[in-house]
């Protein structure tokens, strides 16, 4: 199975670990639905060869740790955890998905610090982080390439302090045209984000 999209309905309970015995799928679509429990470890994994590029689990009631399991050599594209229950701090394998063009961890109980290791993404373009618990200082950065593929990012609601670190504003060169992003307004909230962009997803 290539796609599994089963968002905007009614589903309940945990997701079930058969889905790890499935020996190929790219998009996983649970969106917008009633799933609750932890993410199972193996949608990260290699072991099971699920060759995932899209995540998509936002709108739901997931809890716990984000699973520390993303392996190398991993082709998620797209992660959007947006509005669950998670908590903790950020997976640090995350940093083997150097593929990662969207990173969605809005609206959960998140507690961090700023993940400046992001910034060595190539292809990052949407960093979401709003309304968590990250705290701390945004530590000054002099690589010019950190983020520099980034069109939008969004760390509102947050617990951070410190001085505006104006440095990043040198390496945002992927703000510089936008002209191939597709915005959506999202009902009921005051801010934008990509529909998809161009080549992406």
């Amino acid at each position: 199975m290539h796609l599994g999209d089963m968002d905007n309905n009614k589903l309940i309970g945990d997701i079930p670990p058969s889905i790890c015995n499935l020996v190929s799928l790219n998009v996983l679509d649970l969106s917008s639905n009633n799933l609750s429990g932890a993410i199972p470890e193996c949608l990260g994994s290699g072991e099971i060869r699920l060759q995932l590029s899209v995540m998509d689990l936002q709108m739901n009631h997931f809890h716990g740790n984000i699973p520390d399991s993303f392996v190398e050599g991993n082709v998620l594209r797209s992660l959007n955890l947006n509005k669950n229950d998670f908590d903790g701090p950020l997976p640090k394998s995350l940093v083997n998905c150097q593929d990662l063009e969207v990173l969605n961890l809005g609206n959960n109980k998140i507690n961090d610090t700023f993940p400046h290791w992001l910034g060595t993404f190539p292809k990052l373009q949407v960093l979401v982080l709003r309304a968590n618990h990250f705290h701390g200082q945004i530590i000054q950065s002099e690589n010019e390439s950190y983020f520099s593929s980034l069109r939008i990012i969004d760390l509102s609601h947050n617990e951070f302090s410190g001085s505006l670190p104006t440095s990043y504003f040198k390496s945002f060169k992927g703000m510089i045209n936008l002209s191939d992003v597709q915005m959506l307004y999202m009902e009921g909230n005051s801010y934008y984000y990509p529909y998809g962009v161009k080549g992406g997803v």
